[in-house]
Order: structure tokens, then C-alpha cells, then sequence
């Protein structure tokens, strides 16, 4: 939770930052994204922490009302998304992350699991947006709280690769919104899920 507070204060006054400098015409747009991609490895630096770590536990269920335990996964070697749907990135990503599931849809040895924080409350809502960007592998709303326990107290968009025992092998937080940035991120994703499915 203390990552997920304090990277939300820096991006609070980055944007502040962002708006009184485009206001006054001080700082070009460039800039404001160095500081942006500066941000985004302090986040990755911090998560490599993480590498090698158990996951936490859980038990869900998707919007198909299946229940979904922690020991579906073990075996396996998992993608776990995260995402809402007023965020850029995040709907970046769902295209690219359908041709992946599609891709590895025959293989019993990967899953892909998405969670978002849209109200797990009125799934009608999550129903919408998934049908809305045609996402075509499993979407399990959590509540927001939920949501960042699993993501690791990470902003979104979150993608994590857990290997067959449980163990954090992967971990990137924020996305990008841009075609050939978007395609290099997924292009990381598949490379260290082959890994991991070699090592089967």
C-alpha cells in the first residue's frame, strides 16, 4: 500500500507540474514525459524486488461466475493482468493481449487471467467494457482494495508472470499508449512466458 500511496502523490504533482508548465509555456510536453518514463523505472527498479517471490493468495470469480482458486494456477505458468477502463494503457493492451491468449490458447500450460478494479458489484458494467474491446480471455472484477493487493500495490496498467510454483518471475507497471510501445511491452510479456514454458 505505501508504494501504491506514494506513486500516486508523484504522479498527483507531476500532473500539477504538467499543467502550470503547458499554462505558462514553460516546459515542452517532452519533458513531462522524461519525467514520466523516470518514474516508470524508480517503479520497476522497486518491483524487481519482488522477483522470485511467492504470489499472494486468492480466491475469485470471473464474470461467467466460475470460481477461480489460487491452485488453478500452480502448474501453470500464469499472465495476470490489471486494468480499468478509464485507463489509456490498459485499453492499449487488450488488442495484443488477445492475440497472446489466442496464440497460446492450446496450451494447457499457460493461462491468462485479468482483473479489474470496475465495480465488482455491478458486473453488468465489467460485461460492457469487455464486450465493449472485445476482450476475449478471463476478466474477474475485484473491488479496488482487491485490485491492488494483487497487483502488489502497483498503478495500472499491471501485467505479472507466476511461474508453475507460485513464484513472481515478472512484474511491469505502467503501460504504454502508443502502437510500436504497446507491441514491444507484450513482445517482453511473450518472450519470458516462452522461458517459462520451456522450463516445464
Amino acid at each position: 500500500m505505501k508504494n501504491y500511496i506514494r506513486f500516486m502523490l508523484i504522479f498527483f504533482f507531476l500532473s500539477v507540474f504538467y499543467s502550470a508548465n503547458i499554462s505558462a509555456q514553460i516546459k515542452p510536453k517532452l519533458e513531462y514525459e522524461k519525467l514520466f518514463e523516470q518514474l516508470m523505472k524508480d517503479a520497476d527498479n522497486l518491483n524487481k524486488t519482488s522477483i522470485g517471490k511467492q504470489y499472494t493468495d486468492f480466491i475469485v470469480t470471473d464474470l461467467d461466475n466460475n470460481t477461480i482458486p489460487e491452485q488453478q494456477l500452480l502448474g501453470k505458468v500464469t499472465l495476470l493482468n490489471f486494468w480499468f477502463k478509464e485507463c489509456a494503457p490498459c485499453i492499449a493492451e487488450f488488442k495484443y493481449l488477445n492475440n497472446l491468449y489466442h496464440k497460446y490458447i492450446d496450451n494447457s500450460n499457460f493461462q491468462l487471467i485479468s482483473f479489474t478494479s470496475d465495480s465488482a458489484e455491478d458486473t453488468e458494467d465489467t460485461k460492457n467494457t469487455s464486450a465493449k474491446y472485445d476482450i476475449q480471455y478471463t476478466v474477474v472484477p475485484v473491488s479496488l482494495g482487491e485490485c491492488q493487493r494483487l497487483n502488489l500495490d502497483n498503478n495500472f496498467s499491471t501485467n505479472i508472470i507466476i511461474d508453475k510454483t507460485w513464484k513472481i518471475i515478472y512484474l511491469k507497471t505502467g503501460g504504454k499508449v502508443w502502437v510500436d510501445g504497446v507491441k514491444k511491452e507484450i513482445s517482453i510479456l511473450e518472450e519470458k512466458i516462452k522461458e517459462c514454458l520451456l522450463a516445464l
